[in-house]
């Protein structure tokens, strides 16, 4: 992050603004340093604000409908169940103080009406905009961000240099020259060349701190002669709109046409990527050495001193990115290029290649920093999806569904995974026969089953077990079979799904997918259990906990744990069986898996209520009922029909009588989930020490 210069005034005035008002959007054209100051403000005021300042970027954005999950994935909520993001944001927002940074609205307008539910449900938030046209918005102050004064009529020797040091432009200068020559000062002799730089870049810091970038091989008075011979200066007075976008595009191509042509293509080129990339990108889409006529790393490394790229290093990954109006006018030179058919498909290719990577290891022990890998490259898997779908690219399509809905799934972000299916399977060539095609109705079945329509998934699994069969695709058709065995099970068809789970076990068995038949185990026991019978579902579920830990499937491991205790439970051993549920919850909270980690406090309630502690119990069941609210989770048939049995909600309100239940429920709702479970498993270790 660079070092923000100048602006007091404005700094003062958005501050003010900020303290009387809900929404505040700084408007101005590209290169004003609009969301320098928005970050500065929120710099500034989060002593004001008790739950956090966030900053959430949309430059990558295109969809208005993805700001809620821009917003959701900022601020670090988690999405998970059926809810839509807007609706998570909602509730968790509604008795919160915070501000929200919205950078980089202009092309997202359509977007102003979640702003709006947003302030309307949420009395403590404040929204901090930036765009280049307003939100039209009630109540909302538009603060008209200008380029930096620069002086017109003052000549450079008429002012000392301490004067000319404290004059905003000539500021940003000096600091952002050190960038590129530490021992840069003001002095008078290069004071004029300084400030006719300024007047020529129009005040506008973005084109400032390009010029400014020269200064380690370029002095000022070279600068600006090369400036003079580029960029007329211009007029006094008032200035449109569009004049100060033609001078920010004149600035970026002077900057451009200082580059050798090496760099030249390689800045062209890196257009394609939305929100950033790394070095393994750059090299696999914008290569090779040979077809640039320079070393990509090179040519990165001296765009970078120039400005026109940014690098951010976290840890030992070092991120890059463009400015959305450096980025912009990449992209209309990469489309003169008349390369950028090609480098888009190679784009695409990079990171389906990546999605297919990480969706061979999902679900899995790993899963958490696969999914935060995936998050960090989500705007450029998107730019990927829509180059697919808009080429018609039918292959390519299927191929991002089959690998990217896990992610959705797991990620929460269900809507999405199903807006994305339907396009895909409606591209013509989509429907044509091929195991890719297999895999994408099997990845649209499951979207449909954790977006709650069993039928259509069911009827989507159908079509992708048929197919299989088809193409004499029997991996295929095994996971169709346990995908819809599942589904129907949950419909009441047990003997149907015991049928399809026996043939699916054959099946993997023949390809042999001990995985596949692990899984299978554990789908009869949970279908048992649902039947009614938990003494025979226990010996399929502990074969299966067997099974699916030596072929390291963690993530249905921790199911089948979860399942075994429920299963002591009602078999009246429930000492039996908590060692059980404790290594479920663990795993499940380490994976991020917070729907099977909510589902595991409703156990946890009714154990501490058996165990004598019904005040504890209370709360863990309100942060269960809570946190199911928050993230749309919905237990299990058979869960919900034995907690129905048990009758502890009753017991509970007769223990405690109304006020200390209605206590302890407060206590319950206001945990967030890590507390829920940390509390959870204190009150079930306890309840094991006392024997």
């Amino acid at each position: 992050m660079t070092s923000f210069v100048g602006r007091e005034r404005e700094l003062a005035e958005v501050t003010e603004l900020l303290g009387e008002h809900r929404l505040v959007t700084i408007t101005g054209p590209g290169g004003t340093g609009k969301t320098s100051l928005a970050v500065e403000v929120a710099r500034a005021a989060r002593g004001s604000f008790p739950d956090g300042a966030w900053f959430v970027p949309l430059d990558a954005l295109e969809d208005p409908e993805l700001v809620p999950s821009a917003i959701v994935t900022a601020i670090g909520l988690r999405e998970a169940g059926t809810r839509r993001p807007a609706e998570l944001l909602r509730d968790n927002l509604r008795e919160q103080r915070l501000l929200l940074v919205l950078d980089n609205f202009e092309r997202l307008l359509d977007a102003a009406d979640v702003v709006r539910a947003l302030l309307r449900h949420a009395g403590g938030l404040k929204v901090l905009v930036t765009s280049r046209a307003p939100l039209h918005l009630a109540g909302e102050q538009d603060y008209r961000l200008s380029p930096l004064a620069v002086p017109v009529e003052s000549p450079a020797d008429a002012l000392g240099v301490a004067e000319l040091e404290n004059i905003d432009c000539v500021k940003l200068f000096t600091d952002r020259a050190r960038e590129a020559a530490p021992g840069f000062r003001i002095t008078q002799e290069i004071a004029g060349p300084v400030l006719e730089t300024c007047r020529r870049l129009d005040g506008l810091p973005l084109g400032i701190e390009l010029a400014a970038a020269r200064v380690g091989f370029l002095a000022p008075a070279d600068l600006a002669a090369r400036l003079a011979r580029r960029l007329p200066l211009p007029g006094t007075g008032l200035r449109d709109l569009p004049d100060r976008q033609r001078t920010i595009a004149e600035a970026i191509g002077w900057s451009y046409e200082l580059l050798e042509e090496p760099e030249r293509l390689l800045f062209a080129r890196l257009s394609v990527f939305a929100g950033g990339w790394d070095l393994k990108a750059v090299d696999a889409v914008c290569g090779p050495a040979s077809e640039i006529g320079a070393d990509v790393i090179e040519a990165l490394a001296h765009l970078v001193e120039q400005s026109l790229v940014r690098a951010r290093t976290t840890g030992v990954v070092t991120r890059f990115s463009m400015l959305e109006t450096i980025r912009d006018y990449a992209a209309d030179r990469l489309q003169l290029s008349g390369d950028a058919g090609e480098i888009r498909a190679r784009h695409a290719q990079h990171y389906l290649g990546l999605a297919e990577e990480v969706a061979q290891q999902l679900p899995g022990r790993d899963q958490v920093s696969l999914m935060a890998h995936l998050s960090e490259e989500r705007d450029n898997l998107r730019a990927g999806i829509q180059w697919a779908i808009a080429t018609g690219d039918a292959q390519t399509g299927l191929r991002f569904l089959s690998a990217m809905w896990r992610y959705w799934q797991l990620g929460g972000q269900v809507g999405e995974g199903l807006a994305v299916a339907r396009v895909v399977l409606e591209i013509p060539d989509a429907e044509e026969p091929s195991r890719v095609r297999v895999r994408g109705l099997e990845a649209a079945g499951g979207l449909h089953y954790w977006g709650g329509d069993a039928l259509r998934a069911a009827e989507l699994y159908g079509q992708q077990i048929s197919l299989a069969r088809e193409l004499g695709d029997e991996h295929g058709e095994a996971d169709g079979l346990f995908n819809l065995a599942a589904t129907t099970s949950q419909g009441g068809d047990l003997i149907g799904a015991f049928n399809m789970a026996d043939r699916a076990f054959e099946l993997y068995g023949n390809v042999g997918d001990s995985r596949g038949q692990a899984r299978v185990d554990g789908l009869r026991g949970i279908g048992t259990m649902v039947a009614g019978d938990p003494a025979a579902a226990l010996p399929l579920m502990l074969r299966s906990v067997d099974r699916l830990h030596t072929v390291d499937d963690a993530y249905f491991e921790a199911v089948a744990l979860a399942t075994c205790a429920w299963a002591f439970l009602i078999l009246g051993k429930t000492r039996e069986g908590l060692p059980y549920w404790r290594q479920s919850i663990a795993m499940t909270h380490e994976l991020g898996d917070i729907a099977s980690t909510t589902l595991a406090l409703e156990f946890a309630a009714i154990v501490a209520l058996d165990g004598g502690q019904p005040e504890v119990a209370a709360v863990i069941h309100a942060a269960f009922e809570e946190a199911s609210r928050l993230y749309g989770v919905r237990a299990p048939r058979a869960t919900e029909e034995l907690v129905a049995r048990t009758g502890y909600l009753d017991e509970l309100k007769a223990a405690l009588g109304q006020e200390r239940f209605q206590s302890a429920t407060e206590r319950g709702r206001r945990m967030a989930l890590d507390q829920a479970v940390d509390y959870s498993v204190a009150a079930v270790r306890e309840i094991e020490a006392d024997g």
